[in-house]
């Protein structure tokens, strides 16, 4: 009976010290830090511009730009996924980094690495609209030639609004 006793106790405490288990989660990792000056076209970002930070198409983080000593500059923490969540809460090690100022696309990516603080320059360029220059003409004759063939950034035959063209060589028809 006495032996009873002393195992049914073993029992007792054996199923105490285990069922009273909870689960430990982690802590999320450390962001990944950046900072730096920010330019949009050779320029000072305009008041007010946005620098966010994505990856794979999603956005994790955006911060407004300062005017500081002249400059526009930034500050962005972008957050770790937390494995203990099914959601996908940020970078993991290794993820590329695609920043934008505004609706730009900047110029510089970066690597996520947990507790980083990178100083980098953001840079992004307006994109040129061009438009398709047509030349013709009435009647017997050569079609003009316009100089130059294109503008900069542009393909051959198209100009951006308010380019200076000069046209030449059109050739009537002796008779």
């Amino acid at each position: 009976m006495k032996v009873h006793r002393i195992l049914l106790s073993l029992v007792v405490a054996i199923s105490l010290v285990l069922g009273n288990t909870t689960t430990a989660f982690a802590f999320p990792p450390t962001p990944s830090s950046f900072y730096g000056e920010v330019t949009v076209d050779g320029a000072n970002a305009p008041d007010a511009s946005t620098v966010s930070a994505w990856i794979n198409g999603v956005k994790y983080a955006q911060t407004t730009v300062q005017l500081y000593e002249g400059d526009t500059v930034y500050s962005l923490n972008v957050p770790g996924d937390d494995t203990d969540t099914p959601a996908v809460d940020g970078g993991v090690a290794g993820d590329t980094i695609v920043f934008k100022i505004n609706d730009l696309v900047a110029d510089q990516t970066a690597t996520w690495a947990s507790g980083t603080n990178v100083e980098l320059y953001l840079t992004a360029e307006t994109p040129v609209t061009c438009y398709a220059l047509t030349l013709g003409h009435t009647g017997s004759g050569s079609n003009p030639t316009a100089s130059p063939a294109n503008s900069t950034g542009c393909s051959a035959g198209q100009y951006v609004a308010g380019a200076s063209i000069s046209l030449s060589g059109a050739v009537p028809v002796s008779g």
